[in-house]
């Protein structure tokens, strides 16, 4: 099969840690793989690509500033005239929205519409939200990573939808998995006010008072960056504290971390909780909408702490903090779940997807 990946940029966002996985897995089926970024200049991945991946950034060698949102349906509706393919597939409201616009009136092309956060909240706009349900009711199929968040839709859509998990491709030797010795507390996500990194920060300032040789690193860039600077230099964590920015290895940089922390607000599928968990990490994560982090600790190998609680999160925290009577168990139940998440495993599962869609269409 020819297909087509639509995606906003390739940074170092989840949904685009999961398009490059997919992307390498069908290129290794031999399905003729193109990857489009559909706001980006240059062909630039923050994430892995398999050679055989074409990168198209959409405008390459553009000289306009600002990218207009119909100059982008237009020169997607171009391509798709232009590339026959047989499924597209798009990530995030913005993306789905463009792409469902660019493939209207063209025929024989099967689109897949994907959600990958809360839909009862994101997007927050409420004309965002109507496009974003839109382009869902338009699709061939919409592909969910929770049931909850499958279930919002339950009366909106009439076309096909399937739940498909979060592939893992980063997963540590086991045998590095035996001491947890570092103290350090580890967090990964973008810096925004979804991830609530200001709870985490102020319980982590609790608790450091009683295990002072704890430190916290949290991995990831945003708009809250600044926010989040001045809050640890108020209470005194400096040094204590560091914003790491963005890391592709941060799971090698940390498999020895003492505590893996996901303290959002709301969350789709986590692609960082899910990848601490298959390695082993000790994990403590809100258990917030839209159920992802639930489902994911929900085998007995992690802690629940209830969202946006800083006095259960804090509780939790010490509860698991160097527990290895704890940890060993929840390792060993983390380990057991690589299997249902590996990327060739998902990645079948999105081909039989595409292949339904596609055959339901002629």
């Amino acid at each position: 099969m020819k297909i087509c990946f639509c995606v906003d940029t390739m940074d170092s966002g989840g949904a685009e840690r999961v398009a490059s996985i997919l992307c390498t897995e069908f290129v290794k089926m031999n399905h003729e793989v193109d990857l489009i970024m559909i706001s980006a200049k240059k062909d630039d991945s923050f994430y892995e690509l398999d050679k055989r991946v074409k990168l198209i950034p959409l405008f390459l060698g553009t000289n306009k500033k600002q990218i207009n949102f119909l100059y982008k349906v237009y020169l997607l509706k171009k391509h798709f005239k232009k590339n026959r393919y047989d499924a597209v597939i798009s990530f995030l409201p913005n993306v789905n929205f463009c792409v469902y616009l660019s493939l209207k009136h063209i025929k024989g092309i099967v689109h897949i519409a994907s959600e990958r956060n809360n839909p009862y909240i994101d997007p927050k706009s409420k004309i965002r939200r109507f496009f974003k349900e839109l382009a869902f009711k338009k699709a061939n199929g919409v592909v969910f990573q929770t049931e909850d968040a499958e279930r919002y839709f339950a009366n909106k859509l009439k076309c096909p939808t399937q739940i498909i998990k979060n592939p893992v491709s980063a997963v540590v030797d086991d045998l590095l998995l035996d001491t947890r010795t570092s103290g350090s507390i580890v967090s990964v996500g973008r810096l925004t006010e979804q991830k609530n990194f200001s709870l985490l920060i102020n319980a982590f300032y609790d608790f450091n008072k009683i295990h002072q040789s704890s430190f916290l690193k949290i991995y990831g860039e945003g708009a809250s960056r600044d926010k989040l600077e001045e809050l640890i230099t108020s209470l005194d964590l400096t040094g204590k504290v560091q914003l790491c920015g963005n890391s592709i290895n941060w799971i090698k940089d940390n498999f020895n971390c003492s505590l893996f922390i996901n303290s959002s607000l709301y969350e789709g599928m986590p692609n960082s909780l899910l990848e601490a968990a298959i390695n082993g990490m000790p994990c403590i994560a809100s258990d917030c909408p839209i159920g992802g982090n639930r489902e994911l600790l929900l085998n007995g190998n992690g802690l629940l702490f209830i969202n946006n609680d800083k006095e259960d999160l804090l509780k939790k925290m010490n509860i698991l903090y160097k527990n290895d009577a704890l940890v060993t168990k929840f390792r060993k139940a983390s380990l057991n779940m690589r299997e249902n998440y590996s990327p060739k495993i998902i990645a079948l599962q999105w081909v039989d997807f595409i292949k339904r869609l596609i055959n339901e269409k002629k």
